[in-house]
């Protein structure tokens, strides 16, 4: 049957979904006021950094215990409730008989007094009439609970034993039932228990060795060390406010203005205090998905978001921009607590479309360098970010929203005295090469050469050290992947003896020392268990010789071997 809305439930409809619509329309309206105050909200935070001390932070994963089963209760005594037509009319009948000898007890009774009291002197005719009299009272106070006595136990004797036999039974093998599954659900609870008290060791042991980590980075930041003090300051601007809109309500997508395609990438020069930072920044293509208002459609029952315009979007646009990069100021002299960052030159980097070639591109838009002193003198809560950064003489676009590209003022220095010119490899490689028996400088270039062509994917680069003081590193590698990404270092190992725990132990002292992301092993042999087991948990990663025969393969089409004993052969006669 069809049941038609009511003009009352329809109106109530309709009214819930004026209401919603204008929940969204607040949502929106929250979000363009964090947008339009990004600065203002960022200046109330604490930036600076100090070691993690005191106790572990607990360990909040709750066990999903399964539910014990309960004991049912014994067996209630049956009542006259439970009592069939039967036995009721057998209870009635009873009694009756009950009472009729009851009665026929106390007539013999009084006969057998008023015989006496014939027979004996008229001096005892008050005593034997008190006797009678007593009987009497006797039997009308004491006979119906004497009845229902005999007639409970006669019931129960002739016809209830079997059903109380029945439910003694029925409620011993239940509890038995229920007893047997608890036994296993205690077990698999101890099971469950065991497995948490596991994971609970593994998380302590990983708090503690990544608290162990910032705190050793977070020293070498006291220290003013290099790689302390970028990693210092990453975390600071880890603190910094997102800027993500999510209007997973009305729309199919979150509106991200993170920019998710570059990372942040940081120079320092420790002699001069000068840092240099390239920063992601929001595509202004982006946050033209940002609505003004949603208005609910009656007559087709449907929300309709309505957008800004063209004018305001690039108003918005321009201002969380400058708010943005000295929101970034802020929080890096804020936070150096030691003071050791002097000058800060902050490039504003937008991963955008560019349409003239109709590729993607990292676009820098902007560009301001500013001293310490200078910040110092700024009132941030008073300024307009845009004069200000005038005023500094910052470079940036006529019209940032159009994405023209700008010289930043300064830009990172990848350059490093360890790196040296690589030559090609992978020409030379077919599959009479056995990888495990080549020149190890060849076999250096040639891993260099697959993470270039692996790295370059993503628009970043590989580059080969020097043979000697390279401190344990083969090549170098920048991922621009802005949460796997970084700085990545690579070991190459043209082994013929299994690699032990040593050389795995000592590329990820490195990585600390270097302040890597990630480190990469390859050998042309294998790994022992003891280096696998070192790995795990740990951003490293291990790749033996047919893991590197099929990388070769997949990233470069070329193709090779590895024989361990016949390369032992060849080395052994080249001495």
């Amino acid at each position: 049957m069809v049941r038609f809305l009511s003009d009352s439930d329809e109106n109530r409809l309709k009214s819930q979904a004026s209401i919603y619509a204008e929940n969204l329309s607040n949502t929106c309206r929250n979000a363009l006021n964090h947008l339009e105050n990004f600065l203002k909200k960022t200046l109330d935070s604490e930036y600076a950094l100090f070691e993690e001390e005191g106790d572990f932070e607990p360990y909040n994963k709750k066990i999903s215990k399964m539910e014990l089963y309960v004991i049912p209760e014994k067996p209630q005594p049956i009542t006259k409730e439970d009592y069939t037509f039967f036995l009721r009319v057998v209870d009635i009948l009873l009694k009756l008989f009950l009472c009729v000898v009851l009665g026929i007890i106390f007539c013999i009774f009084l006969v057998f007094f008023l015989l006496i009291s014939a027979l004996v002197s008229s001096q005892l005719d008050g005593l034997i009439a008190i006797y009678i009299v007593t009987i009497f009272f006797a039997f009308v106070f004491l006979g119906p609970n004497i009845i229902s006595c005999l007639n409970r136990k006669i019931i129960d004797k002739c016809f209830l034993n079997k059903i109380k036999r029945q439910r003694k039974t029925e409620w011993e093998r239940k509890c038995a039932l229920i007893n047997k599954i608890n036994e296993n659900v205690q077990e698999r609870n101890k099971k469950i228990v065991k497995q948490w008290e596991k994971e609970k060791t593994e998380f302590l042991r990983r708090q503690k060795a990544s608290r162990y980590k910032y705190n050793k980075l977070i020293k070498l930041y006291e220290k003013r060390d290099t790689e302390g003090v970028i990693f210092y300051i990453k975390q600071v601007l880890n603190k910094l406010p997102s800027i993500n809109l999510s209007f997973n309500d009305i729309f199919e997508d979150d509106i991200i203005l993170d920019n998710q395609k570059v990372a942040v990438d940081i120079d320092y020069n420790q002699s001069n205090g000068l840092l240099i930072l390239n920063y992601p920044l929001p595509d202004f293509e982006i946050l033209k998905k940002l609505p003004k208002e949603v208005k609910y459609l009656s007559s087709n029952n449907t929300f309709k978001p309505i957008y800004y315009g063209e004018k305001k979007l690039k108003k918005i646009y321009n201002e969380l921009i400058y708010q943005i990069i000295f929101s970034i100021i802020n929080a890096i002299f804020s936070g150096d607590r030691k003071r050791f960052v002097e000058d800060i030159v902050v490039n504003g980097y937008v991963y955008t479309l560019d349409k003239s070639i109709g590729k993607s591109c990292n676009t820098c838009i902007c560009s301001l360098h500013i001293h310490r002193k200078e910040f110092e003198e700024i009132n941030l809560s008073m300024i307009d970010p845009l004069q200000c950064f005038k005023r500094l003489k910052g470079l940036a676009a006529l019209q940032l929203e159009n994405m023209t590209p700008i010289k930043p003022i300064m830009d990172l220095d990848r350059n490093d005295k360890r790196f040296i010119e690589a030559h090609s490899v992978v020409q030379y490689i077919d599959k009479g090469t056995n990888l495990a028996a080549i020149d190890w400088q060849d076999f250096e270039n040639l891993i260099r050469e697959l993470f270039q062509r692996k790295f370059s994917k993503n628009g970043g680069e590989c580059k080969i050290t020097q043979a000697s003081r390279d401190g344990g590193v083969d090549a170098i590698a920048f991922d621009p992947d802005p949460i796997m990404g970084g700085k990545v270092i690579i070991q190459a190992k043209r082994y013929t003896n299994t690699v032990g725990v040593s050389a795995v132990r000592d590329l990820y002292g490195t990585l600390i020392n270097e302040g890597a992301s990630k480190g990469i092993l390859i050998t042309t042999s294998d790994f022992g268990s003891d280096a696998h087991n070192f790995a795990k948990g740990k951003p490293l990663i291990l790749i033996n010789g047919n893991n590197l025969l099929q990388l070769l393969e997949d990233e470069m089409h070329a193709q090779a071997y590895i024989n361990i004993s016949e390369a032992k052969k060849i080395l052994a006669k080249k001495g």
